[in-house]
């Protein structure tokens, strides 16, 4: 299976419904996952908010997790391997998590610990909860997907992956990058988001659905 075709099988897997949905009106992403053609949308989703004047105050940045799962990952036979592996020891515990922290503790010396990325506010448009490890020759990563409402459920079966780069991850999950197309404005936007002072002082506007700098070069968000 391709990593794309893998991806978009964990991005559609149906988590159920959670009595912990309490805001289900929103709808669950798997749902919402079934219709989308994850090739043709943007890397990066931009949100622009507005006053009544139609002056920018707030923009929000977060990655498209189809692409950024599809750009850092890989999958082969040996991550086929260890999934295996993994799902064998199921049955010995009440939740994935400590299944999968058991799991790549005893595997790999070099591990990140458990991390949602719910509770670092990553730039992301769906939250992640993984661990990943630095292997002799690979990198690792055992990853859930969000696909539920409430954050508190509603997570898939944990898949095996190869990393590319588990630092490089690591960086691009935390943050994004604003760059001007003209001049050299260039900035690290934490957590994805420009505050209206920042959109004021570099004079930050939207124009023909672009998102423009003082110097009218457009800005681009990667």
């Amino acid at each position: 299976m391709t990593i794309k075709k893998k991806i978009i099988e964990i991005l559609r897997e149906n988590t159920g419904k959670s009595f912990l949905d309490s805001g289900d009106y929103l709808g669950r992403h798997w749902e919402e996952n079934q219709k989308r053609n994850f090739e043709e949308e943007e890397r990066v989703f931009v949100e622009v908010y507005t006053d009544e004047k139609g002056k920018p105050v707030e923009i929000i940045t977060y990655r498209n997790i189809y692409h950024f799962l599809k750009e850092h990952l890989e999958y082969d036979e040996e991550c086929e391997k260890l999934q295996k592996e993994f799902d064998e020891t199921l049955e010995l515990y009440d939740t994935y998590l400590d299944a999968m922290e058991d799991f790549f503790k005893e595997k790999f010396e070099d591990t990140t610990g458990l991390i949602n990325t719910y509770n670092y506010d990553a730039p992301i448009s769906q939250s992640l909860q993984f661990i990943a490890a630095r292997g002799d020759m690979d990198d690792w990563i055992l990853l859930q997907v969000h696909n539920g409402c409430d954050i508190r459920g509603g997570y898939t079966h944990p898949k095996v992956f190869k990393v590319d780069d588990l630092d490089y991850f690591l960086i691009e999950i935390s943050s994004i990058y604003a760059t001007c197309e003209k001049c050299e404005y260039e900035e690290e936007l934490e957590h994805g988001y420009i505050s209206e002072d920042k959109i004021d002082e570099e004079k930050i506007r939207k124009k023909d659905g672009k998102i423009v700098h003082k110097c009218g070069g457009i800005i681009n968000f990667i």
